[in-house]
């Protein structure tokens, strides 16, 4: 992975105190992800997620990922955190992770069985998230 990309990942979850949140490293490095708009980053941040086990760089991952498939609904940023849903076990990591796909446009093919599966989950966090996800649905009717 690029490491200008690891870079911003590390910014993002940056921890300081006693300072104003617009001042902050991590606020600004997350202004800088939203700006991004290179295609080619999904696939280096799909292959990142997959592997990476720090619950603070994967929200930061996710959160990446759903910017740039809001810039690039032709991606596959939507499937790959659907897919991710599956894996995720902290209700943080995947309260980012289906925040992010509910700023998706997803096709009305992509299998949402995982997501579905969430709306029943006992943590609030994670049901209230999955319902965001939700939004952007393209459904075909039957």
């Amino acid at each position: 992975m690029r490491a200008s990309l690891i870079d911003l990942i590390a910014r993002m979850t940056v921890l300081e105190g006693n300072v104003n949140s617009d001042q902050s490293v991590s606020w600004h490095a997350h202004r800088e992800a939203e700006a991004l708009s290179d295609a080619s980053l999904i696939i280096e941040l799909a292959e990142y997620v997959r592997h990476e086990s720090k619950q603070d760089s994967g929200k930061a991952a996710y959160f990446i990922l759903g910017k740039l498939g809001e810039k690039f609904p032709a991606s596959e940023s939507a499937a790959l955190l659907v897919a991710q849903a599956k894996k995720e076990k902290n209700k943080y990591v995947l309260a980012t992770l289906l925040d992010a796909l509910g700023h998706i446009s997803k096709p009305g093919d992509l299998d949402l069985a995982p997501v579905y599966a969430l709306l029943a989950d006992e943590r609030w966090l994670v049901r209230h998230s999955a319902i965001q996800s939700l939004r952007r649905t393209n459904l075909h009717p039957s």
